[in-house]
């Protein structure tokens, strides 16, 4: 059974992403670039197959914490009128919550 809870918050953790990889593309590129972060599509859909796991497993928090940048702010959906602010810790933290 794979989580699916934050599938609905792609549209903002992709603007959060975009910024990351904007910020990201200002610094000398890694040695082995990893082709998923190319676009934000990309780096959206790593996070969330980071976040997606198999029953009796749990995702690797710190791959998905070293994703984004340390002052990074991620912004949950509940609604189109209600969101939520967290941090990437806090983000992590809503996780452990819910399983």
């Amino acid at each position: 059974m794979r989580h699916l809870r934050y599938k609905t918050m792609l549209p903002a953790l992709l603007l959060v992403c975009f910024i990351s990889s904007n910020l990201a593309a200002q610094q000398p590129p890694s040695p082995e670039p990893d082709a998923r972060f190319a676009t934000p599509e990309g780096v959206i859909n790593a996070i969330y197959d980071m976040v997606t796991f198999e029953a009796g497993t749990v995702p690797d928090w710190d791959a998905v914490r070293s994703t984004f940048l340390p002052e990074a702010i991620v912004v949950l959906y509940a609604s189109r009128t209600n969101a939520r602010l967290m941090s990437v810790d806090g983000f992590i933290l809503d996780w452990y919550k819910f399983l």
